[in-house]
């Protein structure tokens, strides 16, 4: 669809007449207001760009031919530089330039001999404004390329297709003049496309930053649940508190007869194979929950291998951790079992010596005693790091979502804004145009209507 409307038909102002080849001026160029207005405008562009001579109304209202010929060849100097400084030809140059310049009125050689006449001049004057006009247009393209930046981008585009449409329209040539319109509506349709395309990608954004509440939600759930540093430390206390018992119980043993002592080592040694029996089975079981949590874990790493987007990472994290927690769970029953075989050894080795099993038990206990100590530190460690990479990677993702919001809201928002622009620019430029032809076809009525009274007064 055209974005200016539908190219009207042009008056017949601007077709070639049938009997004699040449164009019709509708421009009413014999009133009095038009040649001041069109004076008006060749004095303005001289004063603005250096002309050397004197000009005012009243040169333009009956010039010589020496006037005219300073006017022409500055005119001519600022359409082409090149333009030779010396005498001119200016009957000869002027006809041909206007016709490369495809001015479409006939200005024949006899009118520029007595360019001051009264026949002739309104027609060379609305000529001259022409083509003022004409290098008013050349400068203000020539700035809008030199001053085009990138927030008016949208602009510069837009005032060279006012500039293709409008030389097409001019050329009579609907055609081409609907072909540029059907590119710039296709232009407009991409780039609504564009700001389609930027939405969802905007929205697909959200919707991966949205998944990373449940990172938030495993941070909030690991700053509030109690630290393993805690639970070590009351496991500390308590392999402490048995320590003490055991070293009274030395005490006492030792100060019991040597019968009594027997018989109460054989009494607690049954009690501690009941309880090593305990132990054995626990520890079958934990060892059957291990392996089933080291399948989940692998499965786990398995599925996490194969993902790569930033929500994966999030769980792969959160599996991770896991796992450590399960793997130092697993480390402490096996530190647990590993006691219980020293303590059956203890008992086994109590046959031979009460005191030297106590001794061994005591000597263990402080060996469970040291490691608690090394895994307490290296819970602290880990725990601490585990914690401050998951802020940190929690930082860094809420950071992209806020610039890529930030930048696909500032493209969406200049797209709009240059949509708009031009649209309101196209739809001046058609009212524009309207205008000028209904004012033209008012003008060719009035003309025709005078022609008729001239020859009914005939």
């Amino acid at each position: 669809m055209s974005l200016a409307g539908p190219v009207q038909r042009r008056s017949s102002a601007y077709t070639t007449t049938k009997a004699s080849g040449l164009k019709s001026d509708p421009r009413p160029v014999g009133d009095k207001q038009y040649q001041a207005n069109c004076a008006r405008t060749i004095i303005t562009y001289l004063a603005t760009h250096n002309y050397e001579y004197q000009i005012n109304p009243k040169v333009l209202a009956s010039p010589t031919t020496k006037d005219f010929t300073n006017i022409m060849l500055f005119l001519l100097r600022r359409l082409d530089p090149l333009t030779a400084k010396g005498p001119v030809k200016l009957e000869e140059e002027v006809p041909v330039l206007y016709k490369r310049l495809r001015y479409p009125f006939q200005i024949s050689k006899s009118n520029l001999t007595a360019v001051g006449s009264p026949h002739t001049w309104p027609s060379i004057l609305a000529a001259l404004a022409w083509l003022v006009e004409l290098l008013n247009y050349q400068d203000q393209a020539e700035h809008a390329v030199q001053m085009a930046s990138p927030e008016e981008g949208a602009d510069a585009a837009f005032f060279e297709y006012v500039a293709q449409s409008y030389r097409y329209f001019m050329a009579g040539d609907d055609e081409k003049c609907e072909a540029v319109d059907a590119s710039k509506a296709t232009e407009f349709d991409e780039r609504a496309g564009e700001i389609t395309s930027a939405t969802q990608r905007l929205l697909a954004v959200r919707a991966e930053c949205m998944a990373n509440e449940s990172l938030e939600q495993e941070i909030a759930t690991a700053r509030d649940s109690p630290s393993p540093l805690v639970a070590a430390r009351a496991r500390l206390e308590e392999t402490q508190a048995d320590k003490e018992k055991f070293l009274k119980l030395i005490a006492s043993l030792e100060a019991r007869p040597g019968l009594e002592i027997a018989a109460w080592g054989g009494s607690h040694k049954a009690s501690l194979d009941r309880k090593v029996a305990e132990r054995r089975s626990d520890v079958a079981a934990q060892a059957s929950e291990l392996e089933g949590v080291e399948r989940e874990c692998a499965s786990l790493r398995a599925r996490l291998a194969v993902q790569t987007v930033r929500p994966a990472d999030v769980q792969r994290m959160a599996a991770e951790r896991r796992a450590a927690n399960l793997a130092t769970a697993a480390g402490d029953r096996r530190e647990e079992v590993a006691a219980a075989q020293a303590e059956l050894a203890r008992l086994e080795a109590a046959q031979e010596g009460l005191k030297d099993a106590l001794a061994a038990l005591v000597e263990a206990e402080g060996r469970q005693v040291a490691e608690l100590q090394a895994e307490v530190a290296a819970l602290r460690g880990k725990g601490g790091s585990t914690l401050a990479a998951s802020e940190e990677d929690l930082r860094e993702l809420q950071a992209r979502y806020e610039d890529d919001v930030r930048a696909m809201e500032a493209q969406n928002a200049a797209l709009h804004r240059d949509l708009a622009a031009a649209l309101e620019h196209v739809l001046h430029h058609k009212l524009h145009v309207q205008d000028k032809l209904k004012g033209a076809g008012v003008r060719l009525r009035r003309v025709l209507e005078e022609c008729r009274a001239c020859k009914v007064c005939a």
